[in-house]
């Protein structure tokens, strides 16, 4: 069995989307293309529907309308030119008594509906065409610099968010306390290395810029770092005659590393830096509108509610 029916206006459901959905419909267009087929009593069937336009009105009160936030499930699946186009497959047995394709199909729409409030990020990977995990993105312990990785999933977060302008979306950096302390001493032992070569270069007359542009070359590390080491405030091995020992370079890190102290103001610094990173770059290279893009207050727990926070910046659609 095929059928299809084209630009049926969708006001004329309003008795049905009021009572299931708890909405009626202001407006929008309705086409169907369904493809049948029974063999011995089995039915698989494909139900296209095309929704152009849709925009529900009031909200009304129904016992029967689905317990699920509408509004965002039609924000998810409409793209940018107002349209809704899902795949629905359905089988089942016509000999089974309770079998009802309407009953069957009515499953499918809350399943989808459910799906896309659920999980968002899975629906919006699918349609984007990718297979990545959305939700969220990784950073390397200490870090907050975004990861080839974690770019490619922005790419594919922010192609889906253009296509859904409806849709706003908050970002909550995570930290890993344990892995994230050693990791933040270490990075801010990079920096304290790398400010030395920018501060020469400014001595030398040369172009300033962020550390994050500085280069070290691995026959001039040891060099900064003695410097770096020299600037540190805190006692320090002498040799027999008074002075500062000089120390390899293992031992001028361990030593500094030591010292450096990360608390939980530093991490909370972190945990913000990497929601800012996934901000600016959704903005800046992702061509997401400043405001659709929000930052949450961070968390820097171990886990809550057995959920596990680690180095990451965690999305959720709002």
């Amino acid at each position: 069995i095929a059928a299809k029916a084209n630009s049926i206006d969708l006001p004329t459901f309003s008795p049905y989307s009021g009572k299931y959905v708890g909405y009626i419909i202001e407006k929008g267009k309705l086409s169907v293309d369904i493809h049948y087929h029974i063999e011995k009593g089995k039915l698989k069937a494909e139900n296209n529907i095309f929704l152009d336009q849709l925009t529900l009105g009031d909200k009304v009160k129904s016992e029967d309308a689905l317990d699920l936030p509408i509004t965002l499930a039609i924000a998810l699946l409409k793209n940018q030119r107002g349209e809704i186009d899902i795949n629905l497959p359905i089988s089942g047995s016509l000999d089974n008594p309770e079998f009802s394709i309407g009953s069957v199909i009515f499953k499918a729409i809350v399943n989808l509906i459910t799906k896309a409030v659920t999980a968002p990020f899975a629906l919006l990977g699918s349609i984007a065409g990718g297979e990545e995990e959305l939700s969220e993105i990784n950073f390397l312990p200490g870090y907050g610099r975004i990861e080839p990785e974690a770019e490619k999933r922005l790419q594919i977060l922010s192609k889906a968010l253009n296509d859904r302008p409806a849709l706003k979306l908050e970002i909550m950096g995570q930290v890993d306390p344990e892995k994230d302390r050693d990791g933040l001493k270490q990075a801010i032992l990079e920096r304290k290395v790398k400010s030395q070569k920018l501060s020469e270069g400014v001595e030398k007359g040369e172009a300033g810029g962020s550390l994050q542009d500085v280069e070290l070359k691995p026959e001039e590390y040891e060099e900064y770092l003695t410097l770096a080491y020299e600037e540190e405030e805190f006692d320090k091995p002498k040799n027999v005659i008074g002075f500062t020992k000089d120390l390899p370079v293992p031992e001028m890190e361990q030593l500094m590393l030591t010292n450096i102290n990360v608390g939980k103001d530093e991490l909370r610094e972190l945990s913000i830096l990497r929601a800012k990173a996934a901000q600016d770059w959704l903005i800046k290279k992702g061509g997401i509108s400043r405001d659709r893009v929000f930052i949450s207050e961070p968390k820097i727990e171990t886990e809550i509610e057995g959920e596990k926070f680690g180095s990451k910046a965690k999305f959720s659609i709002k």
